[in-house]
């Protein structure tokens, strides 16, 4: 705390009006980050993963830090739970939509974790492999939306 509270030029009494502990601190941040590479309506599926793999790897220790096996567990759950909520605005409404959420969001994660671990892919790279992965869950999602509706325009 000492050395975070040294880099903001602020005291510790100061950091605790704010922050309840480094952890809220870096929650905190989640949100501001996830404002930042939030896609813009028409914009294609999952446009934030190419600006979060750079700012993952801009920030690797950061990072390392936060997807790491030292991380607390908040962190860690607070960060699923952004990548989630991006992954799910890029995802059509289905039946299966919550299987193909967690599992674009969690290869995502397993995506960073490789190149914060030094896989010595770049960011173009990265984000390429993952679009490419992640049609097929995207497409799952569209074909069962469109077996809903073959089934109900049946009944």
């Amino acid at each position: 705390m000492q050395d975070v509270c040294a880099r903001a030029d602020v005291g510790r009494s100061t950091f605790y009006l704010h922050f309840a502990d480094k952890d809220e601190l870096l929650v905190g941040g989640f949100d501001d980050l996830a404002r930042a590479i939030r896609a813009t309506p028409g914009t294609p599926p999952l446009t934030f993963a190419g600006p979060l793999f750079a700012h993952a790897l801009e920030n690797r220790w950061l990072f390392q830090a936060l997807v790491g096996r030292r991380t607390g567990q908040v962190v860690l759950s607070r960060f699923r739970d952004v990548v989630r909520d991006l992954v799910n605005e890029a995802v059509p409404a289905s039946p299966r939509r919550e299987v193909a959420v967690r599992f674009l969001a969690g290869a995502f994660i397993e995506v960073l974790v490789g190149a914060l671990e030094g896989n010595g892919a770049t960011v173009a790279e990265l984000d390429a492999a993952y679009h490419a992965m992640a049609a097929s869950a995207l497409a799952f999602a569209r074909r069962s939306e469109e077996h809903t509706s073959e089934l109900q325009s049946r009944q």
